[in-house]
């Protein structure tokens, strides 16, 4: 075999190679894009809590305008089914997907409220751990500390808290959540007439004046020795006021 016939052979095996590669791309493409649907399952993400929405409500959702089962699905349905769900308020993201055994699997990860916020001349609205605003539900209240005062943030469905001060609380709350006793502690967030932030406590009737989101575990620890040293003592009511807002200070006002 001279040269320019086995050139000419080693180029037929390459492009037979090529062919038959793109070939066998474009019938997987089809296959995926064509497979007839044999159920639809919804899937929350691990550890979601604190939810507004259910697996049942997304469900029905997906099936009320995508008339998934028994048919086909192609790959830009299930890009238009995952931009559709994410957009429902109580929704961060969503991803869907055909598994081996044509089971349309929807993974939601749902956006959990941390705190409610009743802004001013505005109804209520919660912010999850991002700031991002989304609203209440007529089903489902959820438990989470409630945001009162001077609070000057224009509601927008899924935009970002951009008031400087409610950010100062939104840190104040994941600060909070990461300090059991706090977290029990701590049932209204306010912001007072003098912009200071102030915490007041689920089971007494005194209020914690910390001003801003600046220091906050020092704040917390001296307020907790204060708890354990002295109110523990003279009863939970003998103050009217605590002010940790100030370094190294703590102020009580009967």
């Amino acid at each position: 075999m001279n040269k320019v016939v086995k050139n000419i052979l080693i180029k037929i095996v390459f492009f037979t190679i090529l062919i038959v590669f793109v070939a066998s791309i474009v019938i997987a493409k089809n296959k995926r894009d064509n497979k007839s649907i044999s159920d639809l399952q919804i899937e929350f993400s691990q550890g979601a809590d604190n939810l507004l929405i259910t697996k049942d409500d997304i469900y029905y959702y997906i099936v009320k305008y995508y008339p998934v089962h028994n048919n086909s699905v192609s790959g830009k349905q299930l890009e238009d089914i995952e931009q559709s769900v994410s957009k429902i308020p109580f929704v961060q993201s969503a991803q869907a997907f055909l598994d081996n055994n044509n089971l349309l699997r929807v993974k939601v990860t749902p956006r959990t409220p941390i705190a409610r916020v009743f802004a001013s001349g505005q109804s209520s609205f919660y912010i999850d751990n991002e700031g991002v605003m989304f609203p209440t539900s007529k089903n489902y209240t959820v438990k989470v500390p409630i945001i009162t005062g001077k609070i000057n943030q224009k509601y927008i469905k899924n935009d970002t808290i951009n008031n400087v001060k409610l950010l100062q609380v939104l840190q104040t709350v994941k600060t909070m959540q990461q300090d059991e006793f706090m977290n029990a502690l701590v049932g209204q967030i306010n912001i007072n007439s003098k912009n200071q932030i102030e915490l007041i406590p689920r089971l007494a009737e005194h209020t914690i004046v910390i001003g801003d989101d600046k220091d906050l575990e020092d704040k917390f620890n001296r307020l907790k020795i204060f708890y354990k040293e002295v109110l523990t003592k003279v009863g939970w009511e003998k103050y009217k006021v605590i002010n940790i807002m100030y370094k190294e200070q703590l102020v009580g006002l009967k």
